[in-house]
């Protein structure tokens, strides 16, 4: 009985010696916390007294992390790195390799997986990881032009964009007389937000506004131009006396025509109204021509102006005006020749003789017909300056005061 336990207990320590005799050991070399595409050094060592054959060597591969440079002999299967050995050793051999952060999250590293001819060796290793050092995001919002008195409100917002918190950050803003210190902590994916009331806005100029955030020997800056804007306004205005034909008795009748000519020389939009009603809207730098007419004589009016928020910047009144009734070349040719002939034929009288100019060879007779030409532009001309014609009001216009 007692020699028969003996060959067994041999039998036992026989198979476990080659265990007995093999070590496994890991090395991992680099910062618990790290950055995207830091690397973090892996050395296994392989350790027997005994021949022993082995078979494969397993390591697990973080989630957020992926091996490179590793031997020949191995590779990457899932979330680990498989090297297959199939030799007989004896002493100690050391696999290398490296991992490479490939995302941002935190975890564990776990130990390798020896399998050898008759058993399988492990090793209890576990060590904390971070990839993602600390950030701390920094953004300015709100407006960056205002029109003079308006509240002038920015807000600064800190994010840790990071997977470990923040404590002790510094946040710095300064803008013109302003300054605001102020220290802080924040978890991963926390936001903080401070709002800034800088005052009243000012009729014109600009401020900077500049935000710093310091934190473990880490800084990031921002800044913005605050632009203080106000509309403005330019404006003539010119009065004439524009001579109308009568549409059933050809008679002569004169109309006051002002001519507004409105120009927006601030920096912001503004709405220009006259105390007619009329209103209108100009960016910076745009001009615009209004002609208003009136029976006998220009009244007094006021044009004002107004910011998007109705807000008056400027008015200009203009005093009531009466032109003299003076009448035009252009005019005086209609009213005392022009008038009794229809349009349709000095229409003809203007085209027909350069026809037959073209036609004739003799000299005397194609001055002739070009002087009755040049006649019968005149007079059309006349009927043009009073209407006399569907023509554009600028032509017309110009023709009556001519």
């Amino acid at each position: 009985m007692q020699r028969g336990f003996r060959m067994v207990v041999a039998l036992a320590l026989a198979l476990l010696a080659p265990a007995m005799a093999l070590t496994l050991q890991k090395t991992v070399t680099g910062a618990e916390l790290v950055d995207l595409n830091d690397s973090l050094q892996v050395v296994l060592t392989i350790e027997s007294q005994e021949p022993v054959r082995l078979e494969s060597l397993t390591d697990p591969v973080p989630a957020h992390f992926m091996a490179v440079a590793y031997p020949s002999s191995c590779q990457p299967d899932e979330s680990q790195l498989v090297c297959n050995m199939g030799q007989d050793f004896s002493g100690t051999t050391t696999l290398t390799y490296s991992l490479v952060a490939v995302s941002t999250g935190y975890g564990l590293i776990g130990g390798p997986t020896l399998t050898y001819e008759g058993g399988v060796k492990t090793t209890d290793f576990f060590r904390q990881y971070f990839v993602g050092k600390p950030r701390i995001s920094l953004e300015l919002e709100g407006e960056t032009t205002f029109l003079p008195g308006t509240p002038v409100i920015q807000a600064v917002l800190l994010r840790n964009t990071g997977v470990r918190a923040v404590n002790d950050a510094r946040v710095e803003v300064t803008a013109g007389n302003f300054s605001l210190s102020r220290t802080f902590s924040l978890n991963p994916e926390e936001m903080l937000r401070l709002s800034l009331e800088l005052g009243n806005a000012p009729n014109t100029g600009t401020t900077k506004l500049e935000a710093r955030v310091i934190w473990t020997n880490q800084t990031t800056a921002t800044s913005r131009t605050l632009l203080f804007v106000s509309p403005g306004m330019e404006a003539t205005r010119t009065v004439t006396t524009h001579w109308q034909r009568d549409s059933q008795g050809g008679q002569l009748q004169s109309q006051v025509k002002a001519v507004y000519q409105v120009k927006n020389n601030g920096t912001a939009l503004g709405n220009f109204t006259f105390s007619s009603g009329e209103s209108f809207i100009l960016e910076p730098g745009e001009r615009r021509t209004v002609e208003q007419i009136y029976p006998d004589k220009a009244p007094a009016v006021k044009l004002s102006l107004r910011d998007r928020q109705g807000t008056v910047h400027a008015s200009l009144t203009f005093p009531e005006e009466t032109p003299e009734a003076k009448k035009g070349f252009f005019v005086l040719l209609y009213e005392y020749v022009a008038r009794g002939i229809p349009w349709w034929l000095l229409l003809l009288g203007a085209t027909v003789p350069i026809y037959l100019a073209v036609k004739f060879k003799g000299t005397f007779i194609k001055l002739g017909l070009l002087a009755l030409s040049a006649v019968c532009l005149l007079l059309l001309g006349s009927h043009l300056s009073v209407g006399g014609l569907a023509v554009p009001a600028v032509v017309s216009g110009w023709l009556s005061g001519s």
